[in-house]
């Protein structure tokens, strides 16, 4: 993990370098990076293989999921299916969907909340 973390903190660096103001200083900003991405990481919810989640969760739930998911509007669905589904990054969803990176954050959390408010 620490070699793929190390190459994606220098592609970043690469792609940024033209932010880069001092030359001098350029293995610190690359660890900066590095060190941002690694926090990033660290957010994200860690995903088990299928044998180590235990107890798949009652087809009762399930179907309580899908009939919620199906209540949403269009847009809705489709923003929590891209995000969570499909795996696409806030950023990538934000630039597809023209909207600001915090707006979708925000979007997708009051999307969570109605349907959590619709399984309780």
């Amino acid at each position: 993990m620490a070699e793929e973390l190390a190459q994606a903190a220098w592609t970043k660096g690469w792609q940024y370098l033209p932010q880069l103001r001092d030359p001098n200083l350029l293995v610190h900003w690359v660890n900066s990076i590095a060190l941002n991405l690694r926090r990033g990481m660290s957010r994200m919810p860690m995903l088990l293989p299928l044998q180590e989640c235990g107890q798949p969760p009652s087809l009762d739930r399930n179907i309580d999921l899908e009939r919620a998911l199906a209540q949403l509007a269009a847009p809705d669905r489709k923003w929590i299916e891209s995000f969570y589904l499909e795996g696409f990054a806030i950023r990538e969803l934000a630039r597809k969907g023209m909207r600001s990176e915090g707006s979708l954050r925000i979007r997708l959390h009051r999307i969570r909340k109605k349907i959590r408010h619709r399984l309780s």
